[in-house]
């Protein structure tokens, strides 16, 4: 089975202007850059990669300082296959930032799916150390992830269940426990993560396919069919649903 390793990221964003901005006067332009990096974060959190795009350099020339554009922009340079535009601008931002968790939390993902694995972890510990990063179950998962890489997947069960102890229905980390109870060959441990997903999650290629996968090692045939009927009827131009029509 391929291993699924959907790394994380968190983009700061903000509700309006005066929450990005400190107290006392900002020059017009840098305001600018911010409200440009914010509209660009935001379009980016939405998959409009060139809108975003646009946003996030036009900020960037109107201020090369602001912590949010260059962080943002690492992220889309990441997501574009640029790793060297991607490291420069997210270790830029934790030059302006250092003590960010979120950006520590970017910079460690976007380590580890280069490889680099133990600076990842470091960036992790750095994000978790932060007594008011809000959601330290992204950086836990995060660290599960980079453990399958190892591969350790004993620590990276115990990294997932710290994720699971913040927040018990955190999708990615139930997923993880589900892809690795499967390698380990139980499926009813497995199948009953994935049945917590679907508690208050919304189904996606990747949930409908496991659960397919485990209800056919279970012998539930009819759980399967259901599981297999809505991934046609919901995704049917996924990579999961072309496999199952195989």
């Amino acid at each position: 089975m391929k291993r699924q390793y959907c790394l994380l990221f968190v983009i700061a964003l903000f509700s309006c202007l005066t929450a990005c901005v400190s107290s006392g006067p900002k020059p017009n332009l840098e305001k600018a850059a911010e409200f440009n990096a914010q509209l660009g974060a935001g379009y980016l959190a939405q998959g409009q990669v060139e809108r975003a795009k646009e946003k996030l350099e036009k900020a960037l020339d109107q201020n090369s300082n602001s912590a949010l554009a260059n962080a943002a922009y690492g992220l889309l340079q990441n997501q574009l296959g640029d790793n060297k535009k991607a490291d420069k601008h997210l270790k830029k931002a934790l030059r302006i930032e250092p003590e960010n968790p979120e950006y520590n939390n970017n910079y460690g993902t976007f380590l580890c799916g280069v490889g680099r694995l133990q600076e990842a972890e470091e960036r992790f510990n750095k994000a978790l150390r932060d007594p008011l990063y809000p959601t330290k179950e992204f950086a836990w998962t995060n660290l599960g992830i980079c453990a399958l890489k190892i591969p350790d997947e004993v620590k990276a069960e115990v990294y997932f269940r710290k994720a699971l102890d913040l927040n018990p229905y955190f999708g990615s980390a139930l997923m993880q426990m589900a892809h690795l109870y499967e390698r380990k060959r139980n499926p009813r441990v497995a199948y009953g993560y994935v049945q917590k997903y679907f508690e208050k999650l919304p189904e996606t290629p990747d949930s409908l396919a496991t659960a397919i996968r485990l209800t056919k090692q279970l012998g539930d045939r009819n759980a399967e069919g259901k599981y297999t009927i809505k991934l046609r009827n919901r995704f049917p131009d996924s990579e999961a649903a072309r496999n199952i029509n195989k």
